[in-house]
């Protein structure tokens, strides 16, 4: 594979690439892809690491059962489902938190520190306001849902 790479071809088409690869050389292929794209190849793979698709890929065509359920540019995707996850680091607790109405879920990843899901996006703002009342906030960040994320909710089934 790294052959083709070094000819900077116009068109590569690759199938599941990082299939097998240790994190030294997935990380190695990742660079050669990005390589290609920036000098103007265009790049075509499929996988099922949607990590690597939202790194790497401009554009995606998700498919589920042989059909297109998702077609476009990958942030305008990812956006197009709201900003329904908060990153929150304040002095609110995960309780104070799940009380209020619109939270989904709330996970405690570190002393203070939150990954909030959200039915609407909403219950950001509240969310927001209720961690300023308490004075300064180190960290507030509102994000779309991940690709990884969206694969689980377009792809149907019982993936998690």
């Amino acid at each position: 594979m790294i052959a083709t790479l070094i000819h900077e071809p116009e068109l590569v088409i690759l199938d599941e690439p990082f299939s097998g690869l240790d994190p030294v050389n997935a990380e190695l292929l990742k660079k050669g892809i990005m390589e290609l794209k920036e000098k103007g190849s265009c790049v075509i793979f499929s996988s099922h690491n949607m990590d690597n698709v939202e790194k790497i890929c401009d554009q995606l065509i998700m498919l589920s059962n042989g059909a297109a359920v998702l077609n476009g540019e990958v942030q305008e995707i990812r956006e197009s489902f709201g900003r329904t996850t908060v990153f929150l680091e304040s002095s609110l607790n995960k309780e104070e938190v799940e009380e209020i109405t619109g939270v989904k879920t709330v996970a405690e990843k570190d002393h203070h520190y939150l990954e909030i899901q959200l039915d609407d996006p909403e219950v950001g703002e509240t969310i927001f306001s209720k961690a300023t009342a308490n004075g300064y906030i180190p960290m507030f960040s509102q994000q779309p849902p991940t690709l990884e994320e969206i694969f689980k909710m377009k792809a149907g089934g019982d993936y998690e």
